[in-house]
């Protein structure tokens, strides 16, 4: 067990008890924020604040049928996901990213829609975890 790992089990209950991994979590902060819990909470909060406006401004761009602008869009919004080891969630905008050349405009929407749902699940978990990583990230 990593050092990060005994943190969130022994000091974010709320973690442990929303049924995320804690392994898999103190593999996402030590390999993507080097186990700094500060780095992740700036990371964290720039996603909690573009998401939603980055999904509203991506359905405008397919319901416009803007196809170049929602790939770079979607391409950007999976790289933020993946930040954050979502591959569940970073694979439904890959999907929806090299799509967006060839599907019809209902495609799109229903891709979008499952991607819009996922993201604002992730949000929650996020904000739980924001919630619970303040109580680690200032301990050695």
């Amino acid at each position: 067990m990593t050092n990060t790992e005994e943190k969130i089990r022994r000091l974010c209950p709320d973690v442990m008890a929303s049924g995320l991994d804690p392994v898999f979590l103190s593999q996402m902060l030590d390999t993507r924020f080097l186990g700094n819990f500060s780095i992740f909470a700036a990371a964290a909060d720039i996603f909690l604040y573009e998401y939603a406006e980055e999904l509203e401004e991506l359905q405008g761009l397919i319901e416009n049928l803007d196809r170049k602008k929602a790939f770079a869009l979607t391409h950007k919004i999976k790289g933020a996901i993946s930040n954050f080891h979502r591959p569940d969630v970073a694979e439904t905008a890959r999907i929806l990213e090299i799509h967006t050349d060839d599907w019809t405009h209902e495609q799109l929407k229903a891709q979008f829609a499952i991607l819009q749902v996922q993201i604002q699940e992730f949000a929650l978990e996020l904000k739980l975890l924001m919630r619970s990583f303040e109580e680690i990230q200032d301990l050695p």
